[in-house]
This record gives C-alpha cells, sequence and structure tokens, in this order.
C-alpha cells in the first residue's frame, strides 16, 4: 500500500471555469492525480499497463480549492487490480477501481 498527501492548488486553472463563485474540482482532474501517481510506482504501472481503464469511480464529496487529500493506492489480491481512495482530513471522499485495458470481467 502506498500513501500520498496531495494539497489542490488554490489556483489550479480548473476552478476558473468549473463553477464561477462555487470552485470544485472536476472529477477528471482527481483520476489525473490517482493515475499520475500510479504510473509513478512500478509495481502498479506494471499492474495497469499503459492503457488503464476505470472500472468504477464514485465521488462522494466535493474538493475545494486547497483541500487537502490523502491519496491511499493499493493492489489487491486478485491480479492486476488496483483500488485508489481519496480522503479529505477524516472524510471519504472518492474511490476508484482500475484495471489493464485487455483484462475482462467474469460473470
Amino acid at each position: 500500500m502506498w500513501t500520498f498527501d496531495l494539497t489542490v492548488a488554490v489556483d489550479h486553472p480548473t476552478f476558473a471555469g468549473h463553477f464561477p463563485g462555487q470552485p470544485l474540482l472536476p472529477g477528471v482532474s482527481l483520476v489525473a492525480e490517482v493515475l499520475e501517481a500510479s504510473l509513478g510506482i512500478p509495481e502498479l504501472a506494471h499492474a495497469i499497463g499503459p492503457a488503464p481503464r476505470l472500472s468504477q469511480v464514485k465521488f462522494l464529496a466535493p474538493v475545494r480549492p486547497g483541500a487537502g487529500l490523502t491519496l491511499t493506492l493499493a493492489l489487491q489480491a486478485r491480479a492486476h487490480l488496483q483500488t485508489a481512495q481519496l480522503w479529505k482530513t477524516d472524510r471519504f471522499c472518492s474511490q476508484l477501481l482500475m484495471i489493464p485495458r485487455e483484462w475482462k470481467f467474469r460473470g
């Protein structure tokens, strides 16, 4: 398991157009942060491959300018599954499940 502390810049460029007067970090920006962190860890980068896809994404709490986040990344017991969780102080914000593009679920 890997843990990172992230601070969302007050002047992040997405805040200018993502709800003027009520800035909110778009989910795609959170996903980009998770992917960037994952690709920087050789074990995770190998597990998810060069073009991972998202199986599940849940955004449960808004992320505002200056927010401090804790990102936790983990490989699951099932091969090639990676989970990511984002926490804002003690509040759960987001969860992602990433899998390699070529991997298929079996029903």
